[in-house]
């Protein structure tokens, strides 16, 4: 049973990866997707994650599938910092770091992992470079009152 779940997971990837848009030349970096880093409006923001494949994988579609999912955890992580840092930087509370990061990483996580992958890239080494974003309604102003600090 388990082996029929596996062969339909990958059935499954191979048609998403089949249909998904991606240029296989060049480095992530030299990528021409757009630069969405930061706050897209009031209620929504974004980070770009870089994933990188395990060499010792030969199959391209494992490759990816594997990068992808780094990528996906790089961005979640930045994400956390990137709203962390808001924070900081828009307030002179006397907390540090980490005790900010603490709590936003309780207040928040449903929200960065219920985030989603706007845009997504693949290299000639099966490297990929995602964009991903979160919204809720006035999160900026939320973010920045720091009302889960109080």
């Amino acid at each position: 049973m388990k082996k029929f779940y596996l062969f339909i997971l990958l059935s499954v990837l191979l048609v998403s990866f089949n249909s998904c848009k991606s240029d296989i030349t060049g480095s992530i970096a030299d990528s021409n997707m757009p630069e969405a880093e930061g706050w897209y409006d009031n209620n929504s923001c974004g980070v770009i994650g870089n994933g990188y494949p395990e060499q010792r994988v030969q199959s391209v579609i494992l490759k990816r599938v594997a990068a992808r999912e780094n990528a996906l955890i790089n961005a979640k992580e930045l994400m956390l910092e990137f709203l962390v840092n808001t924070y900081l930087e828009h307030n002179s509370s006397g907390y540090d770091y980490d005790s900010v990061k603490s709590a936003f990483s309780k207040n928040y996580s449903g929200l960065i992992k219920n985030g989603i992958v706007t845009h997504e890239k693949y290299s000639g080494d099966d490297s990929c470079r995602i964009i991903f974003a979160v919204s809720r309604n006035n999160l900026k102003k939320e973010i920045m009152s720091g009302t889960v600090l109080k």
